[in-house]
């Protein structure tokens, strides 16, 4: 059995070669046309034979003893790694044989000669593969860089059907570690002067060394509309301090976004501050930690984790997150907004002093109940004092009146 298979296999192995034969003079046409459909007639078929031989060297090594499996391993994989190389091979020359005629008409001239200086950079002739490196302008051509012309092809391909991804990448100012570095460079002596600054007109951000540096008041930024203009901080955003046009481009500061477990917004904040959070006690949540105000956290000064609070049975937390019986459950806190889904609770200025002097007065007055439950304490040990000393020192007293009264 195992002799039939190895014939049938050879057999199998011959009409590859000849297949490969036909595959390298289809490549070698003297008139210089590759003919790419003929290239993909014969892979398939190689593909084909390939599946064949793979199914008839398992079935071999199931039957060969084990000093020779390593061997028949061999070989197979050799074999195998030959077939890839001519698929390899195909895959090329389909990209090799691509032309550049049908580039959109809507590409400009200058992508034109830059996709046809590309193109010419890369080729085949005499059996060899060139190629050139475009970091390197005077690099000399390579016959051996066939990786780097597979490569080069492939992407010459794709920025003829998609010309756009040229220009993919926008410039983007420099971050505050390199500003000065990009300001050096580009002003030379006048590097404070520098800028970077979003065109609100071209949607793109421009630099400059025009304009000494200047600042605009904390909740707004520099940018540029015509000319240089200040404008407020996204709603996303915010700036607490002066912002000078030679050191930032942006605000400074994203708004927290009181999404971790449990959190809803409380305030969206303004251009100046941070949004602030609380815990929905709707759900059971509270803070993990007690906030300085009572009703909400501020994220950048605190922490503002919530948990699941476990309230006794017929009980739920108020708005003040504390257990309370259901008909107890309002507190100081503004209760959450539904209207068929839960919104954030936006406090004015004013809803939040309210909010700031409600706790302060409900902190005095629990103040007041300590100080008379104090003197309370204190008047009951007085009593409790008074009654544990007199019956002590009146039997004296009365019984010295008694012998003074009788002459004794």
């Amino acid at each position: 059995m195992n002799l039939k298979l190895r014939s049938i296999r050879t057999g199998h192995r011959s009409a590859v070669s000849r297949l490969i034969k036909k595959f390298e003079d289809v490549q070698q046409e003297e008139n210089g046309t590759v003919y790419t459909e003929d290239l993909s007639n014969i892979l398939d078929s190689l593909k084909r034979k390939q599946d064949i031989l793979r199914k008839l060297d398992e079935d071999i090594i199931q039957e060969l003893d084990d000093g020779d499996i390593e061997t028949e391993i061999v070989e197979a994989d050799e074999y195998a790694f030959n077939l890839e190389e001519e698929y390899d091979k195909e895959k090329f020359w389909k990209t090799e044989s691509f032309g550049i005629e049908h580039i959109d008409e809507k590409t400009t001239r200058k992508k034109v000669f830059q996709v046809l200086d590309l193109y010419q950079k890369t080729s085949y002739h005499d059996n060899r593969h060139f190629a050139t490196l475009s970091r390197k302008e005077d690099h000399t051509p390579s016959p051996v860089n066939k990786e780097i012309a597979k490569w080069r092809k492939e992407n010459v391909m794709i920025m003829m059907f998609a010309p756009s991804w040229i220009d993919c990448y926008d410039f983007k100012c420099p971050e505050k570690p390199h500003r000065k570095i990009r300001a050096n460079w580009l002003c030379n002596l006048m590097e404070e002067n520098y800028s970077c600054m979003l065109d609100l007109q071209q949607t793109t951000f421009k630099e400059s060394c025009s304009f000494a540096s200047d600042f605009v008041r904390p909740g707004q930024k520099y940018v540029i509309s015509g000319r240089r203009k200040n404008m407020n901080c996204s709603n996303e955003r915010y700036q607490p301090f002066r912002l000078y046009s030679s050191e930032l481009s942006t605000c400074v500061f994203e708004k927290s976004s009181c999404s971790a477990e449990g959190q809803i917004i409380f305030s969206e904040g303004s251009t100046k501050e941070d949004r602030t959070c609380r815990c929905d006690y709707s759900r059971g949540y509270t803070f993990l930690s007690r906030p300085k105000d009572l009703c909400y956290c501020t994220p950048n000064e605190a922490d503002c984790s919530c948990y699941i609070a476990a309230c006794p049975e017929s009980r739920s937390l108020s708005t003040d997150y504390e257990c309370k019986a259901d008909f107890q459950s309002l507190g100081i806190c503004k209760p959450i907004e539904k209207n068929g889904k839960r919104h954030p609770y936006d406090t004015t200025a004013g809803e939040r002093e309210f909010v700031k002097s409600s706790i302060r007065r409900k902190e005095r007055n629990n103040i007041s109940i300590k100080v008379m439950l104090l003197i309370t304490v204190m008047l009951v040990s007085f009593c409790c004092i008074l009654i544990i000393v007199v019956p002590v020192t009146l039997p004296t007293t009365e019984t010295g009146l008694s012998n003074t009264f009788f002459g004794v």
